[in-house]
């Protein structure tokens, strides 16, 4: 497994527990950067789980209304494995998580 910074939008948000907000799967588009020179403008999606105050401020600014969320993220990549659907996908265990400073949101007076 790796460990990865990363910095993307958020792009999807779903409730892990029901009516708890301090349990959230979190669905993160990043730019690849290293493809940029080559002309090409992809982009990768991670999955992060969140719990805590992490989960409850990202469900907040999500629900807000306002530009999806930009954030810089630190974890763990882990490959999990679904078991009702048969179907592994990666997933960062996240250890950091805070709004980019591309994030419209920060104040840069």
């Amino acid at each position: 497994m790796s460990y990865l910074v990363r910095r993307g939008t958020v792009v999807a948000v779903t409730d892990i527990v029901d009516d708890d907000p301090a349990y959230l799967s979190v669905t993160v588009e990043c730019p690849d950067d290293e493809y940029v020179d080559l002309g090409g403008q992809g982009s990768t999606s991670y999955r992060l789980g969140l719990t805590g105050h992490d989960a409850v401020q990202l469900l907040q600014l999500a629900r807000d209304g306002g530009p999806p969320p930009d954030i810089l993220f630190a974890g763990r990549l882990v490959v999990r494995h679904e078991p009702s659907t048969g179907m592994s996908f990666p997933e960062v265990e996240a250890e950091y998580v805070g709004l980019a400073f591309t994030d419209p949101r920060i104040d840069r007076a």
